[in-house]
């Protein structure tokens, strides 16, 4: 996971979750990280942030599209940082705990092209937030995915 070092900046919290994030999957080598080492965060602003992910071979299906699996991991990952950004009076600590994942699928992705993945906040509640996510084929701007994402804070627990 690399982060553009403008956006460590102006959102430390989102800098210093992405970091820990990035040791724990390295610590115990999680399955998740085979998405997470290719995403590099490129833009945020307040409720909003957008990464970038090159589509490789290891993350594709026999038709080599994106495994539908492999597009759901990418918005759980992407999308859980989107509500450390939040502008409204509730701030989280950590990107807590889904409950929810709803992704629609309209056009596959194969090897060699870039999503960006655009992440927005829509609501983050003392407890509960959820976040939309819509990915792009950045090379013709076609909408290739889109997702609604549920998350309870889990900041208390730890």
């Amino acid at each position: 996971m690399k982060i553009n070092q403008e956006i460590a900046k102006d959102f430390p919290q989102l800098y210093s979750s992405a970091v820990q994030y990035k040791e724990r999957g390295e610590k115990y080598q999680l399955w998740q990280e085979q998405v997470a080492n290719e995403l590099t965060l490129v833009g945020a602003e307040p409720n909003k942030i957008i990464w970038e992910f090159e589509v490789k071979d290891k993350h594709c299906n026999m038709l080599k599209n994106i495994h539908g699996g492999c597009v759901a991991t990418v918005i759980d990952v992407c999308s859980s940082f989107a509500i450390l950004t939040s502008a409204g009076k509730h701030h989280w600590k950590f990107v807590g705990v889904s409950t929810g994942l709803s992704v629609q699928y309209f056009s596959g992705m194969k090897p060699g092209q870039i999503a960006r993945i655009e992440c927005e906040a829509q609501q983050v509640g003392k407890n509960l937030g959820s976040v939309y996510t819509r990915i792009y084929n950045k090379e013709d701007n076609r909408l290739c995915y889109s997702s609604t994402h549920g998350k309870f804070r889990i900041d208390s627990r730890l």
